[in-house]
């Protein structure tokens, strides 16, 4: 019975004899393993995609500690509001956010710092801006800021436009010996901030 070998061979199985029909070559050659480019081409590959995982990486962890970051103030936000219904008449916020942690009552149990540094703390702006305000923790409004990685953040603009006016400048420290100035300003594009209600 005839059976198909490969395309250039027919060949005939008798017992007695065994015909080889159409032999184009007389060694086959049998490929064995992968070309040089070959693997080239598909290191270059791997590489390509690993490059593509790493950055989706990257930036879900940049956007974890940005989701952090917002968790954090609010959790600041909290305690502030908790401080205020101590003082009298239910109106004053705390010189500094140190106020939240000292003391007999503990508004909060440590204050957050940022997840990425792990030492930096939230910027916290007390308002009006005069030096008794923060010496005397009298000050009826504030500001939190944290700097997110990721700029495209919808919520950086509306925290902005809800937070504008007020307490959106900084302390300035002419001294050295503590705040001394309010001084008005535009915030920072990729700023984040909270404000008293």
């Amino acid at each position: 019975m005839p059976f198909l070998l490969d395309s250039r061979f027919w060949m005939l199985d008798s017992r007695k004899k065994t015909i080889i029909h159409h032999l184009k070559s007389k060694v086959l050659k049998v490929k064995r393993g992968f070309t040089l480019i070959e693997l080239l081409v598909v290191i270059a590959i791997i590489g390509i995609l690993a490059s593509f995982a790493i950055a989706s990486f990257n930036s879900a962890q940049a956007k974890g500690r940005d989701s952090r970051r917002k968790a954090d103030l609010d959790a600041i936000k909290k305690a502030l509001e908790l401080y205020k219904t101590d003082t009298t008449g239910a109106k004053y916020y705390p010189g500094s956010t140190g106020d939240l942690t000292s003391g007999s009552v503990k508004y909060i149990k440590a204050v957050p710092t940022d997840p990425k540094t792990t030492t930096q703390a939230y910027l916290y702006s007390a308002a009006p801006g005069t030096p008794s305000c923060v010496a005397t923790s009298n000050c009826t409004d504030y500001r939190l800021r944290a700097i997110l990685e990721n700029s495209n953040d919808p919520q950086i603009t509306a925290s902005q436009t809800t937070c504008s006016g007020g307490a959106a400048g900084n302390f300035t420290d002419a001294d050295g010996a503590g705040p001394d100035t309010w001084t008005g300003g535009a915030y920072l594009a990729n700023t984040y901030v909270v404000c008293s209600p």
